[in-house]
């Protein structure tokens, strides 16, 4: 037989063994992804027919356990095989008024773990397509994100993925003890005001002075001022006007002008579910319709919750813009998050989870605003940088860490950008997860600012 013809032979004999085992798994109504040769700055990359297979094998094998088959088919329709594939299978569900938690299944690698979670409403609707977890807790993590990424009308279940990183260990808890619920978005919120009447009819102009952050509880925004420069920091007098916004009963603008040159827009958070609704104030050019968003935010006080939970209820949003004249062309507008209910409750689950063994690692003497890259590794979950000074850059800031413009490059030429999923805490290392499951078998470099980096 020739060598085509055996290859041939393979991949339709391993499609077969593939359809037959989705199909004992109760997975033959998902529709597998089909993956295609992509170019530099998409998103994926050709996956070869006996890698999915092996990985779609080990999945169903791993999925077999006393009880039968876990049914993975949610969360296979839009992952993907190749990342359900790397899962454990865990299965263990913690039920606390009705509403039962199950972690279905998970992955780890080193520093970085994904952990899928179903969570269901057996006595009620409190769970919809708006669930957002608030609270919850991962031993060993000290970096959490939670993102509900499916939600079957029909059995009311929602699919949660939960991404972490730290110094996590092979017995791991999750739990879970609060969550939202009813979320309703507005993206182009118009308070429909006269700023320039708002800041007329002020008598003066006047400004606080704090000293070493006294009061401010946090600080956001791509344009923070530099360290050296917090000292003292100039600020809106409290509630020097109140300014009801229409449709949202739980914000208040508490004072408006112009500080050193820049205008400050302060809000007060009124009301039950302040703490947990959440957004920000832009403007947009009347003639062009770009937008201008805050160079950086103050928040200031705190709430004394029953609960216990504290946030800042004043909230100071900072923009360039420095005159009245300015803001003649300019809109201001909003972007607000607000829900309907905040769940407590206490769901927790204990597992044992293993780190995964593949692996290609890198060395470079790389330097980028500030930030020492030295080491990267590379596993199917994505890759990760070690090094020093990574807290000098915000990596939720998506222009900024296109910049570092790192890049997977496969054996075939085809190539992985990274232009979002990076997470950092606490100057600990860096992790990009990818969009899919990379097979490292074929990775031959990383680059980074196209100073390519060999891995083996």
């Amino acid at each position: 037989m020739s060598a085509r013809k055996e290859a041939e032979f393979s991949a339709e004999n391993l499609k077969r063994i593939k359809q037959d085992v989705y199909q004992r798994a109760g997975l033959v109504t998902v529709k597998l992804p089909v993956r295609s040769k992509r170019t530099r700055r998409n998103l994926g990359r050709k996956a070869g027919i006996a890698g999915s297979v092996v990985l779609a094998l080990v999945v169903a094998a791993g999925a077999a356990n006393a009880s039968g088959w876990i049914d993975l088919s949610r969360v296979l329709g839009y992952i993907g095989a190749d990342r359900v594939g790397l899962l454990k299978s865990i299965n263990q569900s913690s039920e606390d008024q009705g509403i039962v938690m199950n972690v279905l299944g998970a992955v780890r690698d080193g520093e970085s773990a994904e952990i899928y979670v179903s969570l269901q409403d057996k006595a009620g609707h409190r769970i919809d397509p708006t669930l957002d977890i608030y609270d919850f807790f991962v031993e060993g993590a000290s970096s959490h994100n939670a993102q509900t990424i499916h939600y079957d009308s029909r059995t009311g279940q929602a699919t949660v993925r939960f991404l972490v990183t730290g110094k996590m260990q092979n017995r791991m808890t999750l739990r879970i003890t609060s969550f939202l619920r009813g979320a309703h978005k507005d993206e182009n919120y118009d308070p429909r005001l006269d700023l320039t009447h708002l800041l007329k009819s002020q008598s003066s102009q006047s400004y606080e002075v704090l000293k070493n952050l006294d009061g401010v509880v946090g600080m956001g925004g791509p344009k923070m001022p530099e360290a050296k420069d917090m000292d003292e920091l100039h600020v809106l007098p409290l509630n020097k006007v109140s300014v009801p916004l229409p449709g949202m009963v739980w914000i208040k603008i508490s004072n408006i002008g112009f500080v050193d040159g820049k205008l400050h827009i302060q809000v007060n958070r009124e009301g039950k579910m302040a703490p947990y609704n959440h957004g920000y104030f832009y403007f947009s050019d009347k003639e062009t319709s770009s937008e201008t968003d805050y160079d950086y935010s103050i928040s200031r006080g705190r709430y004394n919750n029953a609960d216990g939970s504290w946030a800042g209820d004043y909230e100071e949003y900072v923009f360039d813009i420095s005159s009245m004249k300015q803001l003649e062309q300019l809109k201001l507008q909003g972007y607000f998050v607000e829900y309907e209910d905040w769940v407590q409750g206490n769901w927790e689950v204990t597992f044992d989870l293993d780190q995964i063994s593949q692996k290609l690692e890198g060395r470079t003497e790389f330097d980028w605003d500030g930030v020492e890259v030295r080491e990267v590794e590379v596993s199917p979950l994505g890759v990760t940088l070690s090094g020093n000074h990574f807290d000098k850059i915000d990596w939720t800031t998506s222009d900024r860490v296109q910049k570092l413009d790192l890049v997977v490059h496969f054996k075939d030429g085809t190539e992985i950008s990274a232009t979002a999923g990076f997470t950092q805490h606490d100057g600990g290392p860096v992790i990009w997860t990818a969009p899919e499951t990379l097979p490292i078998e074929d990775v031959i470099s990383i680059s980074l600012n196209s100073q390519n980096i060999i891995v083996q």
